[in-house]
């Protein structure tokens, strides 16, 4: 015997969202409805509460989303006339709302990209640069020749940004000429949004932040490496020399493990010190 019942999981997609909204219309109205049951609950209990302020003020926010609800009703039910009436001009709006906001996402990406790829390119410069000098300097106890290197490595980081940013602003300007070549086509608007949102997905911005992330966690984890490894060859020679240079570094400690690693080495290096 078939089930005479209604399933609501069967009903049309519309359907289900005006039950859904009549749901939650109800519990809102219920939810009203304690509202102000509690607050005549507490007015009735306390001392010098007067009913007729409240009225004044319920009736005005009543009237207030009457007068809201009715404009949305209205502001709908014309959207719906114009879509039931003239389909292809609310068609032609929705296609052109589209293409604008592809654009403008296409765009916004396009600049995104841009200043997170110089800021990689910056980033790894400088990080490299970095390295180099703790690892090179960690042989020799040189304050000259510990300059020179680092004036040798901060030109090469310049003519290296340089050059970065220059390739940078070419691979930019292509895309810039892509989305000036897909807006001034005589495509449909339709194949323009499609067209630009393809060319915002393959930006990929959100895997080149997590790429710069990885790529700068990576780098920072060897030259702390190097640091640490520095320090220990510092502290039986030049235990003084250690110290202040562990004081220089412990200002670009972040994290408790690496400033437990840094005051470890620290107190290691005052033991040097007190014994000889």
């Amino acid at each position: 015997m078939s089930d005479s019942s209604s399933d609501f999981s069967k009903r049309p997609e519309e359907q289900a969202k005006d039950l859904g909204g009549l749901g939650i219309g109800l519990l809102v109205l219920l939810f009203a409805l304690l509202a102000v049951l509690v607050i005549y609950i507490v007015g009735e209990k306390a001392a010098g509460f007067q009913w007729h302020h409240l009225k004044r003020g319920l009736l005005s926010f009543a009237v207030i989303v009457l007068v809201i609800s009715a404009f949305l009703v209205l502001s709908t039910g014309a959207m719906k006339t114009v879509r039931y009436l003239w389909p292809e001009i609310a068609e032609n709006r929705r296609q052109k709302y589209r293409l604008k906001s592809a654009k403008k996402s296409a765009e916004k990406a396009i600049a995104k990209k841009q200043q997170l790829t110089e800021e990689r390119a910056r980033l790894t410069a400088q990080l490299q640069a970095t390295y180099l000098f703790e690892k090179e300097t960690s042989v020799t106890a040189n304050a000259k020749a510990s300059q020179e290197f680092r004036t040798a490595l901060q030109t090469s980081v310049t003519k290296s940004c340089e050059i970065a940013f220059d390739h940078i602003s070419e691979v930019v300007s292509q895309y810039e000429r892509v989305l000036a070549e897909i807006d001034g086509s005589s495509l449909p608007e339709k194949d323009k949004a499609d067209l630009l949102q393809q060319l915002t997905g393959q930006l990929e911005i959100a895997a080149t932040s997590q790429r710069n992330r990885e790529a700068q966690h990576l780098m920072e984890s060897e030259i702390w490496k190097v640091r640490f490894r520095k320090a220990r060859m510092l502290i039986p020679q030049n235990p003084g020399a250690a110290m202040k240079y562990l004081k220089s570094v412990r200002k670009e400690v972040r994290g408790q493990r690496l400033g437990e690693k840094v005051s470890e080495l620290m107190a290691l290096a005052e033991k040097q010190m007190s014994a000889s």
